[in-house]
């Protein structure tokens, strides 16, 4: 990615998100992943965030940097969705997060509304690839449906079609 495309693409995502001041956004995705170098880092700094690095991807350690750091937006990719639910445990509370992010892999409606009862905050999906970031989105302020069974809708400057197999029809 151009770095004109990786900030445009991390800081029209981050927008969407409906940041307020002093965000601190925090991701265990590695640097070399979209989620976290672009999604949380860029994200983050675009909007004069700051950023909690994630040194050990495991669910105890997010749970932890989530309680000490007091994180705002956080993301989480493929398993370690499942791993955070079962490090966060009955009760846990974490005052400042005020969304969760998912992506890098198919995720359930289950997942996602498991994660809505154990943190209680708005959690967003995503599709996007390494070679096009945030191609869709869901926002905080969609629906309870739109969240749990799409990907979102388009972001700002994309455009999606849906090709028939073997044809130039849309």
């Amino acid at each position: 990615l151009s770095h004109s495309c990786a900030y445009n693409n991390a800081q029209l995502r981050a927008r969407l998100m409906k940041p307020g001041d002093a965000e601190v956004w925090c991701s265990p995705a590695g640097f070399h992943h979209v989620g976290g170098s672009v999604s949380r880092v860029l994200g983050a700094l675009a909007l004069s965030g700051a950023v909690v690095v994630v040194t050990e991807p495991k669910g105890s350690v997010v749970v932890d940097l989530l309680a000490r750091t007091r994180v705002t937006h956080a993301g989480l990719i493929g398993k370690l969705a499942l791993d955070f639910l079962d490090a966060v445990g009955a009760g846990r509370t974490f005052p400042a997060l005020t969304s969760v992010a998912l992506g890098g892999t198919t995720v359930t409606p289950d997942i996602v509304q498991r994660i809505i009862d154990a943190v209680g905050v708005a959690v967003v999906n995503g599709y996007g690839q390494s070679e096009t970031p945030h191609i869709t989105g869901t926002r905080s302020d969609d629906s309870p449906e739109d969240r749990l069974y799409t990907i979102g809708r388009p972001l700002p400057q994309r455009e999606v079609c849906i090709m028939r197999p073997g044809t130039t029809e849309y």
